[in-house]
């Protein structure tokens, strides 16, 4: 009689309960790794809230951070001169790459913005990307 209820197909709790008996090790090994895979990624999101969005810098650490070339800063004592071509409509800054490209004798160079727009010179493109530090509230505070 034991002989006729093996050949008889087994119902649908029983093949799972087999399968995951003769699976325990793999499917245990499977659950650990998505829980370990699942608790860093929370750990993750949870870290990645405490950071505040906005940094905090002080202007000494700024200006070290600012390469040489892509920003200039003010001084009093040193004049800048601007930059215009003779055969040209716009006026750059001596470390505009427009300016760069200037060549030398044909480089026209203005003490003053003022100078360099009274000989019907105009502002370029990059003008107010490439303006030192502190430059454009200088302008704003001369405007007004």
């Amino acid at each position: 009689m034991s002989t006729n209820q093996e050949n008889w197909p087994q119902s649908r709790g029983e093949r799972w309960r087999n399968f995951l008996r003769q699976n325990q090790s793999e499917i245990v090994t499977v659950l650990a790794l998505v829980f370990v895979g699942l608790t860093c990624f929370a750990l993750g999101r949870l870290t990645a809230s405490d950071f505040n969005s906005t940094l905090k810098f002080t202007p000494a650490a700024l200006t070290s951070l600012v390469g040489e070339k892509t920003k200039k800063t003010v001084s009093e004592n040193e004049p800048i001169r601007f930059v215009a071509s003779k055969s040209g409509a716009k006026y750059h800054w001596p470390w505009c790459s427009f300016a760069e490209r200037i060549k030398e004798e044909n480089k026209i160079y203005f003490d003053t913005e003022q100078q360099a727009q009274a000989d019907g010179y105009s502002r370029c493109g990059n003008f107010l990307s490439q303006a030192p530090m502190g430059f454009k509230e200088a302008t704003q505070n001369a405007q007004k």
